[in-house]
């Protein structure tokens, strides 16, 4: 009795697309185009504008025909998968992907090309993107709050409500002058320093800081008292070069 063949490898092979880093979007662009692609990274206005995103690519493609790969998060019986990542080929020399650890977590769009990609198709991929793109008054109305995500660090955007306030209504007369240097410090690119508010519970300071968020573009970075150890690790410092 003859020894069995091994069945024959896939052609061509994908299979160094993944690593223990997970999927490698440039390595599987480049074995199955045979070129090295290039890259535009998008930041959407929320994490559900990825699925908007999908919805619109639904209207022109077969996405199950598209996807090259999924990794989803299922945590609960009744709640909707959370994407890991989202890799879809819709035309030749193209690739969209999303992935919570890239640039921008979860809210991160990548698109690959090349020269060989069809031009209406290359734009077409891009109006879908530029669509769901923020504008600098959504920083007005939301925070950033770091969590996990796996055993990944990521931060995600949390809507907040700005509360009308009225300032010398509300507060004693001496923080009148020390909010004026507050939000002139706010309103300066890449200035420094550290301002800490103080007092008893009910005395407004949440109000206050509300108020704050919605007078400046400035991305805010919310970190709860449960991960405060972790900002020290080298993970935490390059999320925070990539929110700021």
């Amino acid at each position: 009795m003859s020894d069995s063949l091994p069945p024959p490898a896939a052609s061509p092979d994908f299979s160094a697309s993944y690593n223990q880093h997970g999927f490698q979007p440039v390595t599987w662009f480049y074995t199955k185009f045979g070129e090295l692609p290039r890259r535009e990274i998008y930041q959407l206005v929320t994490a559900d504008a990825r699925k908007t995103v999908l919805a619109n690519l639904a209207e022109v493609y077969d996405i199950d025909q598209v996807t090259v790969v999924q990794s989803v998060f299922i945590e609960e019986a009744d709640k909707a998968p959370e994407w890991q990542f989202y890799a879809l080929s819709p035309e030749p020399h193209t690739m969209l992907f999303f992935s919570i650890i890239s640039s921008y977590g979860d809210q991160s769009a990548t698109l690959y090309y090349s020269p060989q990609t069809d031009p209406s198709a290359l734009a077409r991929l891009r109006g879908l993107l530029t669509a769901q793109l923020e504008s600098g008054q959504v920083e007005r109305q939301r925070i950033q709050v770091l969590r996990l995500m796996g055993s990944d660090l990521a931060f995600s955007p949390l809507p907040i409500k700005i509360p009308s306030l009225d300032l010398a209504s509300n507060y004693n007369d001496d923080l009148l002058p020390v909010h004026e240097a507050i939000v002139k410090r706010l309103q300066k690119p890449d200035d420094k320093g550290l301002v800490i508010l103080h007092g008893p519970p009910g005395t407004g300071k949440t109000s206050y800081i509300r108020h704050l968020c919605g007078l400046t573009d400035k991305p805010k970075l919310f970190i709860p008292p449960n991960l405060a150890l972790r900002i020290a690790d080298p993970e935490f410092i390059n999320l925070l070069h990539d929110n700021t």
